[in-house]
């Protein structure tokens, strides 16, 4: 297998834990209001907003390694906004305004958030070094999968509410900046891309109990409130990432 067969297996594996949550469908129901949409916005935050530290955790780690951390300095550049464009945070913020919620509130601290975050951080602060910067890697693969559905789901909000944080990642192709530290690790150790499969099983494998987490905390909250019906999640126990 070489890199870019790596990047399409993730990245179809990931479409299939989309689509055997029905993540579009559910966010979708949920946030066809005004409440259910402040309630996702609120559960999310925290998860992404963890990525820029995720990054220079693991960018501390290998400061003689350049090739190990080109592709990480980059892709935090990409999040600033490059100097002309607004930083992905910036974006947030300003749907966060168009949800009629505090746009520079500071960022909460959920039961799910902290469970998502101690782990990604636990695995980028003790696995090998190779393996974590693999493991941001592989994460930038799912961008796209993950906020296409996240767009597809909220498109149909009233005008006002701006997706534009949404569509920018929807179309993201940030697993390119890594190239570099896949390449030369190969070519240096003489071993292969199939080395980080259970990298990306790990990635794909948390991130599918993150969605199911989230679904039913926010399906949760509305039920609470509303009276809403919820579908229960389901509980999997399963290699995601099968190579012949």
């Amino acid at each position: 297998m070489n890199i870019k067969q790596f990047s399409e297996l993730v990245h179809t594996k990931e479409q299939e834990v989309l689509s055997e949550n029905k993540v579009v469908e559910r966010l979708k129901a949920a946030c066809a209001t005004l409440e259910g949409l402040q309630i996702f916005a609120m559960e999310f935050y925290p998860i992404r907003y963890s990525f820029v530290q995720l990054a220079f955790t693991v960018g501390a780690r290998a400061p003689m390694h350049e090739n190990y951390w080109y592709g990480l300095a980059k892709n935090l550049f990409e999040e600033s906004g490059e100097n002309d464009k607004l930083s992905h945070n910036e974006l947030y913020r300003v749907f966060l305004d168009s949800i009629g919620l505090e746009a520079n509130m500071q960022v909460p601290e959920t039961k799910l958030s902290r469970s998502f975050n101690s782990t990604w951080f636990d695995f980028v602060k003790n696995a090998p070094i190779e393996d974590a910067i693999a493991a941001i890697g592989a994460y930038e693969i799912i961008d796209s999968p993950d906020y296409s559905a996240l767009y597809s789901a909220l498109r149909d909000s009233p005008e006002s509410v701006d997706l534009t944080f949404f569509r920018v990642h929807s179309v993201a192709e940030h697993f390119s900046m890594f190239d570099s530290f896949f390449k030369s690790y190969i070519e240096q150790s003489g071993r292969s891309i199939d080395d980080f499969i259970p990298v990306a099983e790990f990635v794909l494998s948390h991130q599918e109990a993150m969605w199911i987490d989230l679904l039913a905390t926010i399906e949760a909250q509305l039920e609470n409130k509303n009276g809403l019906s919820t579908m229960q999640p389901k509980s999997k126990n399963h290699q995601l990432l099968q190579v012949g």
